[in-house]
């Protein structure tokens, strides 16, 4: 069965909310938002559910976050677009920065590409997608450790001032007595006890007098004045410490994508001149290791091979390539 071309400015796109409801509901995903789209891998299954087998689905990385890990699986894709005569160019570069534009108006031609040319059957996407790279990822989780122990803090200096608070009524409790001797008047043994009494009772009530001067809501305004300026302090050397970090981080994450772009020219510059250079051995050898994606786990001696075989390449067929 030859492939449909569909061209781009056909009728019958589709918005944010269907597009998505299609995805999903196809493959069994869950995707949330469009740019999600950006790692190619739901396309890369896309056209195994239209051609099965035409495509390693082992070797599609479906947990792919990064640029660079995305870029693999639009090389198996494009791959399969041109041995099935697929005239439409995949625009990586942009896809893959997860702007919501372009993969909006990439996944809407290629509904239409796929309505096309699916001749329908059934097809199981999550059998399919089984042991793939990512392919069983769960969602992200976040922690929050620093939080409890900030909120705990006004609440331990709001209760310190309680032993303060609860003097003046331990005073009042020693003072009790006083009337009691007064009014003793007939029993002077009494009378006499209580008047021995009252020295001890006297300094004790002293210190709760002097204590009483700052009230428990002065020193609770000042415990929380004092620890806030205390926090204030933390939290602003955290800041400076991350904004330092942050500016080094985006210095470096520029170097790298400088390096990336460079490379990512060579290898341009390589396929186009592979394809102009006929079907030779050594060409054909060459994008192999070119198109193939990264090799998984267990695969390492058929990842070096295709460098053998470029070694062993007579030097006459090199230069006359």
């Amino acid at each position: 069965m030859s492939t449909i071309n569909v061209s781009t400015n056909a009728p019958g796109n589709l918005g944010r909310t269907e597009m998505l409801e299609w995805v999903n509901s196809t493959l069994q995903l869950n995707m949330a938002k469009i740019e999600e789209l950006a790692s190619g891998a739901a396309y890369c299954q896309f056209v195994d559910m239209m051609w099965p087998g035409c495509i390693p689905l082992n070797k599609v990385n479906f947990g792919a976050k990064l640029e660079h890990e995305c870029v693999p699986n639009f090389k198996l894709l494009q791959t399969v677009f041109t041995k099935r005569g697929v005239e439409k160019v995949i625009p990586v570069e942009k896809l893959i920065k997860g702007k919501f534009q372009d993969n909006l108006e990439f996944v809407q031609w290629f509904k239409k590409f796929f309505d096309a040319n699916h001749g329908g059957g059934e097809y199981n996407p999550v059998e399919r997608r089984a042991g793939a790279p990512g392919a069983a990822a769960g969602g992200a989780g976040g922690s929050a450790t620093r939080a409890p122990a900030s909120s705990a803090a006004p609440s331990a200096a709001v209760r310190r001032p309680t032993p303060a608070a609860a003097a003046p009524a331990t005073s009042r409790v020693a003072a009790a007595p006083r009337p009691a001797a007064a009014s003793s008047t007939t029993a002077r043994p009494a009378a006499a006890t209580t008047a021995s009494a009252r020295p001890a009772a006297a300094p004790a009530a002293r210190p709760a007098a002097t204590a009483t001067t700052s009230t428990p809501s002065d020193v609770t305004a000042a415990a929380v004045t004092l620890l806030s300026e205390q926090l204030k302090q933390q939290y602003q050397q955290t800041i400076d410490a991350l904004r330092t970090e942050l500016s080094e981080c985006q210095l470096s994450a520029a170097n790298l994508e400088q390096e990336r772009d460079f490379y990512y020219g060579k290898l341009q510059q390589v396929e186009v001149l592979l394809d102009s250079a006929g079907d030779s051995a050594l060409a054909e050898t060459l994008k192999k290791i070119l198109f193939d994606a990264e090799p998984t786990e267990g695969e390492g001696a058929d990842a070096v091979a295709p460098a053998a075989e470029v070694a062993s390449t007579p030097a006459a067929e090199v230069e006359e390539w």
